[in-house]
């Protein structure tokens, strides 16, 4: 357990030298207490069992203010910058944090952890490093492609005020039932004769006629009976 405690300490020590090359500035580490070495190889056969294909690795500094560890027993030559690794934060492997590879120096790969969910401790030394080979990659920063810019959507041009609404017409009122007749205009009444010139003389009356009438025709004589011949009196 001293052997570990040592390595730790001289790790961590190198661990915050070389992050500074990464653009990480942490502040001096807080001492971390190692895990059971029982209880973690207990963790790790279990996991090997149920998860066929991974490899396993093993925190062996920390630098919890930078949230950065160090690992040792990954695959160097395989594991590349930016794969995503998985840190079984207690010995039953139920907390979990992902971490992201961002440096291979010393024979370590360095780690930088993500932000912890409320209730969760930061790694510590002996903790498991989970890596799946093949797994998922962090984007690269000149890989993220920029969001599209959306135009700003032209101004609605604003409605026409609404026509101003017609009056329908009035209705002619109905004639009622109890109102008179119209009046019939009276009768264009005959000429009245031309009355004389003054000065001018007044025509006699036409005297009636005195002539008897004309005696009715003598009656036109009766057919005569027709002679018979001499050979119808024979007979």
């Amino acid at each position: 357990m001293f052997s570990i405690r040592a390595v730790a300490v001289l790790l961590a020590g190198g661990l915050i030298v070389g992050c500074q090359t990464q653009s990480h500035t942490p502040a001096a580490s807080v001492a971390v207490q190692p895990v059971s070495e029982e209880s973690i190889a207990d963790l790790e056969q279990s996991w090997r069992a149920s998860h066929p294909g991974t490899q396993i690795g093993h925190v062996n500094a920390v630098a919890t203010d930078s949230r950065i560890v160090s690992a040792t027993g990954l695959p160097l030559g395989d594991i590349r910058i930016g794969d995503v690794v998985t840190i079984l934060l207690d010995t039953q492997g139920s907390s979990t944090v992902t971490a992201t590879v961002f440096g291979k120096n010393s024979g370590f790969v360095q780690l930088d952890y993500g932000a912890l969910r409320p209730g969760q401790g930061d790694p510590r030394i002996g903790d498991l490093v989970v890596w799946y080979p093949g797994g998922p990659v962090a984007p690269a920063a000149s890989d993220v492609a920029a969001p599209p810019v959306t135009p700003p959507a032209a101004p609605m041009p604003e409605p026409a005020p609404p026509a101003a609404a017609t009056p329908p017409a009035t209705p002619a009122p109905a004639p009622s039932a109890d109102a008179p007749p119209a009046a019939t205009p009276p009768a264009t009444p005959p000429p009245a004769p031309d009355a004389p010139a003054p000065g001018a003389a007044t025509p006699a009356p036409t005297p009636p006629s005195t002539d008897a009438p004309p005696a009715p025709a003598p009656p036109a004589p009766a057919p005569a009976p027709d002679a018979k011949s001499p050979a119808d009196q024979s007979k």
